[in-house]
């Protein structure tokens, strides 16, 4: 009788989420968009389908009820905080779709009903989708610091920056960062950084949800990059 082998873990590589831990999880996300998605239209008077965003409900949700936002704190939202929040979750809820291969969040048949056969995007495609959104919310804030931080533009890594910048064009809803209003650019960015948090989550277990840093972008790095370019 031979001995099995032994399963060697390296305690540096990521472990990716279980395919029904995902699922789980965009059940809560799905639900936290329909209630505040609601909840906007509510306050503007308007029917639910008339939004721009029509995911249904998701049903019950079972597991990762510690992510749902308390309708309490929702009623407590502005209607500018809730229109930012409502797009951070939709960020996030387009990023879950994503990592099971629907193309467009809009037609997804949302999480409380997954079809059958369905497969999660590979660990490989999940890395290369943090390092993206990480890369377009860098020049979506690269943006907004030409416009509004003083002495940004008359730095010395402004030129570099403006290199790179122009290296990773972002489209916000049709249109470059550059023509792009203020406004836009920042619900554009709590989108991103919805979708940033949802892909790190989703890429190493060592993430939890809502995490303190989960949804940060390294500056220094991509800064780093600017100085080299």
């Amino acid at each position: 009788m031979t001995d099995s082998p032994l399963t060697v873990i390296d305690p540096n590589k990521p472990v990716p989420r279980a395919a029904e831990d995902v699922v789980a999880m965009g059940a809560a996300v799905q639900a936290n968009v329909v209630q505040m998605r609601n909840a906007e239209c509510k306050r503007q008077g308007k029917k639910v389908m008339s939004h721009d965003i029509k995911v249904l409900s998701p049903g019950s949700v079972i597991r990762f009820r510690e992510s749902l936002i308390d309708w309490r704190a929702i009623k407590g939202y502005t209607e500018a905080e809730l229109h930012l929040r409502l797009h951070e979750s939709w960020g996030q809820y387009c990023l879950l779709c994503w990592l099971w291969e629907f193309p467009d969040a809009h037609t997804a048949p949302g999480f409380g009903a997954m079809p059958e056969g369905r497969e999660l995007k590979c660990q490989s495609a999940i890395e290369m989708k943090v390092t993206e959104v990480s890369g377009h919310l860098w020049t979506l804030r690269f943006e907004q610091r030409k416009r509004h931080e003083r002495g940004f533009v008359d730095g010395d890594d402004f030129a570099g920056m403006q290199k790179l910048a122009e290296m990773i064009p972002v489209k916000v809803f049709g249109q470059s960062a550059a023509e792009s209003d203020d406004h836009a650019l920042l619900l554009a960015s709590c989108e991103l950084v919805g979708m940033l948090a949802a892909a790190r989550w989703a890429f190493d277990t060592k993430w939890a949800w809502n995490q303190q840093g989960i949804m940060d972008v390294d500056d220094a790095f991509f800064e780093e990059i600017a100085r080299q370019a």
